[in-house]
């Protein structure tokens, strides 16, 4: 019945092991029986000579009254740091976002003395990244500094409908990987129109059974992607992405000295800015007239 009446639990220590925190003091293990079911423990200021002895982690002798004060932030402090531990080996998240959300929701409430103590005592983000990242380092596998040394787990081979999502996972100094499902295969074999961003090495595999059948890819000014478009889709109709083609003519026009007035590189924007939305096989055709309908080529100053 004794036992009801103290407030104690277990707490994880950085090296695996336990701390025991009864009515706001910290023990540290002193010593363990070869059964294992007893143990002592030692208030962990070195100036305190208090103990308490559990077995099978229930409490079996009571501290006496210490020679110092509860350390409730610190336990408060340890409980959040385990708290973003843990959160940090589920999510995927960035580190810097969870430790700011941990510490909100812990910190949440009126600004007490009480939150303000706590505040005070808690490390900073800086402090303690390095924990934090270690912690995702446990759960997660480590970053590959080759494509040989990419190894996927099978848990992260199918979707959370158990439908397989690595569908290419060929090569070794030269792996590649694709990733999608076969409904988003199919969906992508029937589309007319597709976007592309970025640069990717073509690559045929036997499980993507279906064959595109677009009649327009639109995609952005990279040299390196339009020759490989060119190589394996010859027959089809590339055009440049009007929005980063918008972004450099307004990044251009703003590091430049010209003789035309605000208003026309604002007309030659919103004019292109106004193709986006026109569907694809029209885009042609609306960049022709706006060339001769729009205001004159710029004249640049030298």
């Amino acid at each position: 019945m004794a036992n009801q009446q103290l407030d104690y639990k277990f707490l994880p220590t950085s090296r695996g092991g336990r701390y025991l925190v009864v009515e706001g003091f910290v023990f540290r293990l002193n010593r363990r029986r070869n059964d294992a079911s007893w143990a002592s423990w030692r208030c962990q200021e070195k100036t305190c000579a208090e103990t308490v002895s559990t077995v099978n982690d229930i409490i079996t002798k009571h501290p006496s009254p210490h020679n110092h004060g509860p350390v409730h932030n610190e336990i408060k402090v340890r409980e959040t740091l385990d708290r973003m531990k843990m959160v940090a080996k589920s999510s995927l998240g960035p580190i810097p976002t969870l430790y700011n959300e941990v510490l909100a929701s812990v910190s949440d409430g009126p600004w007490t003395e009480e939150n303000r103590s706590f505040i005070a005592e808690m490390p900073t983000y800086d402090t303690v990244k390095n924990r934090l990242y270690q912690a995702r380092r446990s759960t997660f596998p480590p970053i590959p500094s080759s494509r040989r040394e990419i190894v996927i787990p099978d848990e992260f081979k199918t979707t959370n409908a158990g439908e397989p999502f690595v569908i290419i996972n060929d090569g070794d100094d030269d792996k590649i990987l694709g990733m999608t499902t076969t409904v988003n295969m199919q969906h992508l074999c029937a589309a007319e129109v597709v976007y592309g961003d970025g640069t990717f090495m073509s690559h045929h595999h036997s499980s993507c059974s279906c064959t595109l059948s677009m009649l327009w890819l639109v995609m952005d000014f990279e040299s390196a992607a339009k020759n490989a478009v060119s190589v394996n889709f010859p027959d089809d109709a590339v055009e440049g992405c009007l929005f980063h083609y918008t972004q450099c003519v307004e990044r251009d026009t703003k590091g430049l000295a010209f003789r035309a007035t605000t208003t026309t590189v604002e007309d030659i924007t919103r004019r292109l800015t106004s193709c986006i939305t026109r569907p694809v096989g029209g885009r042609r055709a609306a960049w022709n007239h706006y060339q001769y309908t729009g205001p004159k080529p710029l004249a640049w100053s030298p």
